[in-house]
């Protein structure tokens, strides 16, 4: 059995995960403009972004991709 400490902890990050995700594809994978619009400095969005295992990388080719 899990707490419900340990369950409140990886609900928050999976929505924190969902939420960075759809932040860069809205910029195209921009971390400076993604930042600014998170509210956030870039180099505290860069260390979510290790922490989660996304790269800003994956989010331009996939605006290429569309044609964005």
């Amino acid at each position: 059995d899990i707490s419900l400490s340990e369950v409140r902890q990886a609900a928050s990050d999976t929505a924190e995960k969902a939420y960075l995700e759809d932040v860069l594809c809205r910029y195209a994978g921009n971390v400076t403009a993604s930042a600014n619009s998170m509210d956030v400095n870039r180099s505290h969005l860069q260390t979510l972004l290790k922490k989660h295992g996304i790269s800003s990388k994956s989010f331009k080719s996939q605006a290429t991709k569309s044609g964005a």
